[in-house]
């Protein structure tokens, strides 16, 4: 919870300069203050934007749709497991926002309304935190895992390290909290399982599993992750979650 005043920004702006021109390229990831930014990658430069679109072009070919299972395929104790999925951020709260005005919530809420659909199709029992532009406070969402006494907790999200343009993979987050019975164990093989997946079919920068006592995961009882799916703040990255195919992609791997 913080705010960035970069008086550079108001020097650039009198000199008639774009502000990205003096930002600092070597700003640390703010999402991620252990992730430092790597200057030799920041995409600014004459050939920026050849560069984003073909590597644009690059990323959307090598996604992976995978099959959903079906028939015997899907498991009988699929229906005994039950699944909260929590769209991040919504209503007041837009969460991160890229140059492009796309809104983080937007993106969480259709990965995850994807998601739902899927996991439903495999036999899974799903809620949901919001199916709607709403927003539930932090500890609704994890009261609501914890009455409904279901089993695993999905959190989606999108990253940002604003100024780092250049900032970019897919990290998953687990709490590292004790939980009820075996709980602690598979929160973070679950993490690790959906990183794995996630990586396998976007060929994304892996930026490893994670742990931080977020409110969502740390009070909730059960398995808890929360995915960063990409960076708003990367414009390919951004260009991608705003794509129905790629989300689909997304949502899959998850599932």
């Amino acid at each position: 919870n913080s705010l960035q005043i970069d008086i550079r920004a108001i020097e650039a702006m009198s000199e008639g300069r774009r502000q990205d021109d003096v930002a600092d390229k070597t700003a640390p990831d703010k999402k991620n203050p252990e992730s430092p930014a790597n200057p030799s990658t920041d995409p600014s430069g004459p050939q920026l934007a050849e560069d984003w679109r073909y590597t644009l072009e690059r990323r959307m070919s090598q996604a992976k749709l995978l099959p959903l299972p079906s028939g015997q395929e899907i498991s009988e104790q699929n229906k005994y497991v039950h699944i909260l999925i929590d769209p991040g951020h919504g209503g007041r709260d837009s969460g991160t926002i890229s140059a492009n005005q796309k809104m983080e919530k937007d993106y969480a809420l259709a990965a995850s309304l994807k998601l739902k659909e899927d996991l439903q199709s495999m036999g899974y029992v799903v809620y949901m935190t919001r199916e709607s532009d709403t927003y539930p406070e932090l500890m609704t969402r994890a009261n609501m895992a914890n009455s409904l006494k279901v089993d695993i907790f999905i959190s989606m999200h999108a990253n940002s390290a604003d100024p780092n343009r250049a900032a970019n993979g897919i990290e998953v987050w687990y709490s590292g909290v004790s939980k009820v019975g075996d709980y602690s164990s598979l929160e973070k093989k679950l993490a690790a399982k959906i990183n794995k997946s996630l990586i396998d079919v976007t060929s994304a920068v892996d930026r490893g599993v994670k742990v931080a006592k977020h409110v969502v995961t740390a009070n909730s009882k059960m398995a808890a992750i929360l995915v960063e799916a990409g960076f708003l703040s990367n414009p390919v990255e951004e260009a991608l979650l705003f794509t129905d195919s790629y989300r689909s992609v997304i949502a899959r791997a998850v599932a």
